[in-house]
């Protein structure tokens, strides 16, 4: 389960999420816990609590970087020899030019 899909199935009023191996329960604002549910994706995983707050602020991170990553993509070619960019920038480019093939 992706942060966004946790976002998307959580219950209104939820805090957070209370992960536990193959298993995972909301934590609501009233402090009580909903029902467990199981999910394959939590197999093999230590307890943990994940606030909806902190996964709501890396879920908008993970969207931010899915976009520059595709404008990198799109543009790379243009920039792997351009003598304008910053050093450090054409051989970010250098290298994400070998990676794509």
């Amino acid at each position: 389960m992706s942060n966004q899909d946790i976002l998307d199935n959580a219950p209104k009023g939820a805090l957070g999420i209370k992960i536990m191996d193959g298993f995972y329960r909301w934590i609501l604002k009233d402090n009580t816990q909903s029902k467990l549910y199981h999910c394959e994706d939590f197999h093999n995983c230590n307890q943990i609590y994940r606030s909806l707050a902190d996964i709501k602020r890396i879920a908008e991170l993970e969207k931010s970087l899915a976009r520059s990553q595709t404008f990198i993509k799109c543009h790379i070619e243009k920039w792997k020899d351009c003598r304008e960019l910053q050093p450090s920038l054409q051989v970010l480019a250098r290298v994400l030019t070998k990676e794509q093939g």
